[in-house]
């Protein structure tokens, strides 16, 4: 289960959120996101997964710290994004 107050701390020092009217999504749902991918998009500013979905899949497979995350992986990801958020 993931820690509000970590992820909370880390939006407040990114400035990426006001928690005041946006709480994160949870990116664990979607396959190939753990808990630590999902810290590392918060990090990143990704707080949803509309902001997921809109983010440039080469561009933000390259922030990620890991080489591992490939454009094609966050294409995957946004799908299943835009799935849930379809219901």
């Amino acid at each position: 289960m993931r820690n509000s107050a970590m992820i909370a701390t880390i939006a407040t020092a990114t400035n990426a959120v006001d928690y005041a009217t946006v709480t994160p999504d949870d990116f664990t749902k979607v396959n190939g996101i753990g808990e630590v991918r999902e810290q590392e998009l918060y990090k990143l500013g990704l707080l949803t997964y509309t902001e997921l979905i809109a983010a440039d899949p080469d561009k933000l497979a390259d922030k990620f710290s890991s080489r591992m995350v490939t454009p094609t992986m966050v294409a995957g990801w946004q799908a299943q994004a835009t799935a849930l958020l379809e219901g």
